[in-house]
């Protein structure tokens, strides 16, 4: 947000700051999620890659799918750039998932690549689909923050409504409603203790 910082001098050489946002809230909240990501140890950014790559520059791998599977669609290229961007990359990923699982089990050889080895790995996991979904749905919260906040438009007096209303539905995941409710404020909001190690029963 560094856009909205002016300097002027009003007298001598003594420099004025109009408003001080701090960074770029796109790049903190793109940053985030791309680290919650990795600290959860699910490696989504792992299958997406090898599911795309396993058929990227090979029409033979393609063809099998498409005679084991019935299924023409292909998966989609993961961005590596812009995280919240992969909502139709995972919606792919869902949709090619049930064929995914029949392709892998059933096609021989085996190919002997490392995507194709992972993917034999990935699938095994019986809770894949629910984290391919939480993924999507954490993506769907934070994507219309970066979407409306991308525009040289003066957006700064909607900031703090926008971030406090993606953050109380990021912690409804995990936080009881009642304690979301009895921070009335954006500073109470931050109070909230969400460390699991302090004892308190703030947790759903």
């Amino acid at each position: 947000m560094d856009i909205f910082q002016a300097d002027r001098k009003l007298s001598g050489d003594c420099d004025f700051e109009l408003i001080q946002l701090g960074s770029c809230g796109l790049h903190v909240v793109n940053g985030a999620f791309r680290m919650g990501n990795k600290k959860s140890g699910w490696d989504i950014e792992g299958f997406l890659r090898a599911f795309y790559s396993l058929f990227k520059d090979s029409p033979a791998r393609r063809a099998k799918f498409l005679e084991l599977t019935e299924n023409a669609a292909t998966p989609k290229k993961f961005c590596a750039i812009r995280w919240t961007e992969n909502i139709d990359i995972v919606d792919r990923a869902l949709e090619l998932l049930p064929s995914l699982r029949i392709y892998v089990n059933t096609v021989t050889p085996k190919p002997d690549v490392r995507s194709y080895n992972f993917l034999d790995h990935a699938i095994r996991d019986p809770l894949l689909e629910a984290k391919l979904h939480f993924f999507r749905h954490v993506a769907s919260i934070l994507q219309p923050f970066l979407t409306t906040f991308q525009t040289p438009k003066p957006m700064a007096p909607m900031l703090a409504d926008a971030c406090e209303q993606m953050i109380r539905k990021l912690l409804s995941f995990f936080i009881k409603a009642s304690v979301l409710t009895e921070a009335k404020t954006r500073k109470d909001l931050l109070k909230i203790d969400i460390n699991p190690q302090s004892g308190k029963t703030n947790y759903n």
